[in-house]
């Protein structure tokens, strides 16, 4: 006879055995939930493939928090930042943050404008705030919210539009008394909705793949599309509805005279997030891992895609285009020039050799290839303490080489082996070099001699008549002059004030901007200030609209603290600033150089101290 005691041990027993099951079941499952998602294929073409380390944004906006959402008004920018509860206005004039407005909990979902308004859906309470565009400030809080956290608003004449539940009720909203008028059945799990180029509401339905059409006139749905898997985001342009399709990372494009499916785009970005929107030109496209992708709507084909850190909202508007980094808590203004140009992708080291602290142990040089058509060369602080940088950029018909060094020291050695080694892996007997400057100090033209009598090299003195012949610069230092290394060609721009003979070079592949003594991490000494200012304004206007990936100049005497520099002779430099600047750099020191009202004076800034010599 079996006891109560033994009875309650056989059931603690069978209890135990079905909890280990339930585990052996339960491991495998999150085991599996757990791993990464695979990395988003986008386009595997040649050519269109791009790197956002080779993207420089005209204008940055801090935005602490997630910044996210957008819409354009006449002079604005607005971004949502979901975990502030505020939405940021920037001013597309100055390239400032005007405004920052606390609206609802939350906000999410899109944005939209319209009545002299922006409306903003907040998923922690379930709201729809209206924020007053003269005064940036809420006026009305409607308590309506949106039917998911990732979808989007429109506006159109006469209301404003949102999908309100996920079962399908797509809400229209007077504006003059902030009430819904009407609750139009729509398809189910439809999270967004935008105004079409013909007056109607077109709504993304991710749970039956299609997208819907709304007249306002009847407030009934007149037609529904099939479209990719999933669509949620989508926008309106070229006479068709765009969507953006989770399910499988295409974009289909919809005609809105036909009303049917006109093309099926291989974008290669599936997954949750994202965005997409119409302007400039293009269709926009953005997800996490590949911020950017840029498709032109006459082939319906994708031009270029940006792999990388950033994005998860784009807009574009006012001739640039407008990135939101969510993770990396910043918005970026993007001209389009610099993505349609495509410049080639570099790489920088995050240091340099600079001069020790064993001297022994370091080379004479240190030759990093920014790509296999760019060589950036430092000299060794143990050779001299001016530690130069030099570079040799290569064409396909011949190579030039900027500056020669400093002191007692081999640059044509080290020149011609990397010459030779570029050479063999082109498969060319020789390549011709050209030896120029970008000004005439000792420490940039102390390797001359050895390069004057070389064969096959063509040299340019630092002296202005010389680089006026050579590269067909007529005025100066007003005129532009140019050199073609064969399928390359390099601007040479005239900026006299640290020396008469300075120039800059831009390299229209890659869109480095090489600046000499004249802007580099250190001080910058100007002989002839006035000269200098005019010089800094020069390269202000000229590379206005055009690409800058990086501003390389050819010292590094700044501490990477701001403010901060080493003292001349320094030979050991452990934790110096990097070298690349930024246009961002540029632009500051030409506001520095405009404020000082045609003064000469000495200039501190945290990555450039301008020191004149009287």
């Amino acid at each position: 006879m079996i006891g109560p005691k033994s009875r309650r041990k056989t059931r603690s027993v069978v209890r135990l055995l079905f909890s280990l099951l339930w585990l052996l079941w339960l491991i495998p499952l999150l085991a599996q939930q757990r791993q990464p998602r695979p990395p988003r294929p986008g386009v595997k073409e040649p050519g269109v493939q791009r790197q956002m380390s080779s993207v420089t944004p005209i204008a940055v906006f801090p935005i602490e928090g997630s910044p996210d959402w957008q819409v354009l008004t006449d002079d604005s920018v607005w971004v949502t930042n979901g975990p502030k509860n505020t939405v940021h206005r920037l001013d597309v004039k100055t390239n400032t943050v005007a405004a920052v407005v606390e609206v609802g909990k939350r906000p999410c979902s899109g944005l939209a404008a319209g009545f002299g308004s922006i409306w903003v859906p907040n998923c922690g309470d379930k709201t729809l705030s209206r924020i007053d565009i003269k005064t940036n400030r809420v006026v009305a809080t409607l308590p309506y919210g949106p039917a998911d956290s990732e979808g989007g608003l429109a506006t159109s004449s006469d209301s404003v539009w949102m999908l309100t539940d996920k079962k399908g009720i797509l809400s229209r909203i007077d504006p003059m008394t902030n009430m819904v008028t009407a609750e139009i059945p729509v398809p189910s799990g439809s999270p967004a909705c935008v105004l079409g180029e013909d007056g109607a509401i077109w709504i993304s339905s991710t749970e039956n793949h299609l997208v819907s059409r709304v007249d306002p006139k009847t407030n009934k749905v007149t037609d529904t599309v099939n479209v990719g898997p999933q669509p949620r985001f989508l926008t309106a342009g070229g006479g068709s509805i765009w969507t953006l399709n989770q399910g499988d990372g295409t974009v289909s494009r919809v005609d809105i005279k036909t009303k049917t499916l006109a093309a099926s785009i291989q974008v290669g970005i599936p997954g949750t997030g994202g965005e997409i929107a119409f302007g400039e030109g293009y269709l926009w496209a953005t997800v996490f891992e590949i911020p950017i992708s840029q498709i032109d709507p006459a082939t319906n084909k994708v031009v270029h895609q940006w792999f990388g850190p950033g994005g998860d909202s784009i807009r574009a508007g006012f001739g640039t285009v407008w990135l939101s980094n969510l993770r990396q808590g910043n918005l970026w203004r993007i001209h389009p020039n610099q993505l349609e140009a495509g410049v080639a992708v570099g790489t920088l080291p995050k240091s340099w050799q600079t001069g020790g602290p064993n001297c022994d142990d370091l080379p004479k040089w240190q030759v990093h290839e920014y790509n296999p058509d760019f060589y950036i060369l430092r000299e060794s602080g143990c050779t001299n303490f001016e530690k130069p940088f030099l570079y040799l950029i290569f064409g396909s018909e011949r190579a030039l080489l900027e500056d020669t060094g400093a002191g007692k020291v081999d640059t044509a050695g080290i020149v011609n082996e990397v010459v030779a080694k570029w050479a063999q892996r082109n498969k060319k007997a020789s390549v011709p070099l050209v030896v120029m400057h970008s000004h005439a100090h000792g420490d940039h033209t102390a390797g001359d001699a050895q390069f004057k009598d070389q064969p096959n090299v063509q040299f340019v003195a630092a002296m202005v008549p010389e680089i006026q012949k050579a590269f067909g610069i007529e005025h100066w230092p007003t005129d532009i002059g140019h050199i073609d290394l064969g399928g390359r060609m390099l601007d040479v721009i005239p900026i006299p004030g640290n020396n008469d003979a300075s120039i800059a070079l831009y390299d229209r592949a890659t869109g480095n901007l090489l600046t000499g003594d004249s802007l580099y991490p250190g001080r910058l000494y100007v002989t002839d200030f006035p000269a200098f200012v005019a010089s800094n304004q020069r390269l202000v206007d000229f590379t206005r609209g055009l690409p800058v990936s990086h501003i390389l100049g050819t010292h590094i005497e700044q501490a990477r603290m701001p403010y901060v520099d080493y003292v001349r002779g320094t030979q050991y430099q452990p934790d110096e600033h990097t070298l690349e600047l930024t246009r961002g750099d540029l632009l500051e020191l030409n506001a520095a150089l405009e404020a000082l009202h045609g003064k000469s004076d000495k200039i501190v800034l945290p990555a450039v101290t301008v020191v004149p010599r009287r």
